[in-house]
């Protein structure tokens, strides 16, 4: 099972990347090849439907913040469940910023720990670049574990204003994919495809710097 972890601040465009990356997955593997968990309601933009109105198995644990001490407990029992009972190809994990951290250390107790989930951050672009307060630490933290950066809601944008979010976002993780989208409207086709068929492993000397 693939862990995909999908996270940014509220009103980043979450909801509509995780749907269109689930869709694209649906389209080779089948719908039920998919499973969702999500924590945050009130994502959804215009035009893009409900979670809960599409074909995909979804788990929703909007009652309570998954990243809380409360929630270990049923997270750790929604994993084994879907694990043992739906042997799903692909799981999807929508979370907040405050919550990535917590969510990543729960995946690593509950599933193999040497499986790093592949994480995808979402960046409103009319937010940024962070001061070095307030957020900046959480921000920061984000973007240093994920494989690939989504700059969203680019319109109206300069591109020097542009240039201060890309450049703040290089400059904390070289390494990371970076790309700027339009998560509604944009075919994220490409994005996805490393995920449905990722590069074969690297000799076992180079295996730490494997990055897709």
């Amino acid at each position: 099972m693939r862990t995909i972890l999908i996270s940014g601040f509220l009103g980043s465009g979450k909801t509509s990347t995780l749907l269109n990356l689930a869709t694209y997955l649906a389209r080779k593997d089948g719908p039920q090849s998919v499973v969702i968990l999500e924590n945050e309601i009130g994502e959804t933009s215009a035009g893009c439907p409900n979670v809960g109105q599409t074909p995909f198995f979804t788990k929703d644990l909007s009652r309570g913040c998954i990243g809380c001490t409360s929630m270990y407990g049923d997270m750790n029992d929604t994993l084994d469940e879907i694990q043992s009972r739906l042997h799903p190809s692909f799981l999807l994990i929508e979370t907040s910023a405050l919550s990535h951290q917590t969510i990543l250390d729960i995946i690593h107790q509950a599933l193999r720990p040497e499986i790093e989930p592949y994480c995808v951050l979402l960046i409103n672009a009319r937010e940024g670049p962070y001061p070095e307060e307030g957020n900046f630490p959480l921000f920061a933290n984000l973007v240093e574990k994920a494989s690939l950066v989504l700059v969203n809601k680019v319109e109206g944008l300069g591109q020097d204003e542009l240039d201060k979010v890309t450049s703040q976002i290089v400059e904390l993780n070289p390494s990371c994919r970076l790309q700027i989208v339009n998560a509604v409207q944009d075919d994220l086709d490409d994005l996805w495809e490393p995920l449905w068929n990722p590069p074969p492993p690297l000799e076992p000397e180079a295996s730490a710097t494997l990055s897709y």
